[in-house]
């Protein structure tokens, strides 16, 4: 970023005088029961955001544009008097226009009757003077299975138990593909994890032979766990919910990377770092995070990656329920880089916002802590122990609860 309202597109300086976030809330949220039948659906808050970029300015009374992906019946967004949104036809199907508050925001509430997943983005209406930044919401439980697709599976022990590795961060959950679904282009699939995780991926990736990738920081080793799927059509949003798989886990939860000289080597003395050098992931930071890693002489000779070298980071979140005793946990890998021809100085990947939503301090007031690893995978290898790895990773405090 060249300066505070210049952004760099596919190479090309944009001006944008306006920025936007969305922080969403589904702790305690409540909205009108009119129609009644919303009187007990899945509701999430969503506070819209909107601010000069030049001096971060609250900007009140600007027209924002909020458009949901993929238009669903089953979703009903409402005001903050508790009045339905309509969408506008004008701006076309799943667009809703919305007039800041004097601070700058605009309060609005999603209620689904189904599980789902909603696509969610808001911009400045004015000449298109801001980006639109994409987050994803989730609607679900375990009360709409139906039969029209099979329960997922984990692969268990001689005793019914998952086993959790202390080398791999996931666990892998497999999936038969559902007769009910004509094809698997053009779905996603998404995992409920004991009520209040959810991951999502397109199907078929999800009907390959490893499966999902789901974090084991999720699991419980004291209680049953419960996990289920549903797959949604990414255009008319046609869900599926499959029926519930309970299981026992055991060992510990793994959640932080791993010191491992024999199977996993560290080597790499390139560190890496968050913007201009920051540590604490807070509310006013979090939107527009990119990871970092400087490309070094390293003390073996040669340097950290080189021409074709895939990059892959790993960001590990142990925070917290705001104001609570209650962990909030995850673990979830960025998009590879593949180190071009040019084979940059510095190697810059950016971590979704709506990755980092509500982590908050505890009940003690007390930010969560966080570790991002990354490995360089040398072209064309495939065994883990010749993967290059940080001596040391980046750790710091997140709190991304206003």
């Amino acid at each position: 970023m060249e300066n505070n309202n210049t952004k760099t597109i596919n190479d090309q300086d944009v001006d944008y005088v306006y920025g936007v976030s969305i922080k969403f809330d589904k702790t305690g949220v409540t909205t009108s029961s009119s129609p009644i039948k919303y009187g007990t659906a899945d509701k999430i808050k969503a506070t819209i955001a909107v601010v000069t970029l030049v001096d971060s300015v609250a900007a009140a009374n600007t027209k924002v544009i909020m458009q949901i992906n993929p238009p669903s019946a089953d979703v009903t967004i409402f005001n903050k008097d508790g009045s339905v949104a309509v969408n506008d036809d004008d701006l076309g199907e799943g667009k809703f226009l919305f007039t800041t508050d004097g601070s700058g925001q605009v309060i609005v509430y999603f209620a689904s009757i189904n599980n789902g997943y909603q696509n969610v983005s808001a911009y400045v209406q004015a000449d298109g003077k801001s980006p639109a930044v994409e987050y994803v919401v989730f609607f679900g439980d375990y009360s709409h299975a139906d039969t029209s697709i099979p329960s997922p599976s984990v692969d268990l022990n001689d005793q019914s138990v998952l086993e959790i590795s202390q080398t791999d961060p996931y666990f892998y959950v497999a999936l038969i593909q559902a007769d009910a679904i004509d094809t698997t282009q053009g779905n996603s699939c998404v995992a409920i994890v004991n009520n209040k995780y959810f991951k999502k991926i397109p199907y078929q990736d999800a009907l390959e032979s490893t499966g999902m990738s789901i974090p084991s920081a999720w699991l419980s080793t004291q209680d049953k766990n419960q996990l289920a799927n549903f797959i949604e059509n990414d255009v008319s949003a046609v869900v599926f919910s499959s029926p519930t798989l309970e299981f026992l886990a055991e060992g510990t939860p793994y959640n932080h990377p791993k010191i491992d000289p024999v199977n996993l080597p560290r080597n790499l003395t390139s560190r890496p770092y968050l913007n201009t050098g920051q540590t604490s992931i807070t509310p006013s930071n979090y939107s527009n995070l990119y990871v970092s890693i400087d490309r070094a002489v390293e003390p073996g000779g040669g340097y950290t990656y080189n021409l074709n070298d895939k990059i892959k980071f790993t960001m590990y979140v142990n925070g917290f329920f705001a104001g609570s005793i209650l962990s909030n946990v995850t673990v979830f890998d960025l998009n590879d880089f593949t180190v071009k021809a040019s084979c940059p100085d510095t190697v810059s990947v950016q971590i979704p916002a709506a990755n980092l939503e509500g982590f908050g301090a505890n009940i003690s007031n007390t930010a969560g802590r966080y570790d991002i690893d990354y490995e360089v995978i040398p072209a064309n290898e495939t065994d883990p122990k010749k993967y290059g790895r940080p001596v040391n990773w980046l750790k710091g405090n997140i709190n991304t609860v206003a």
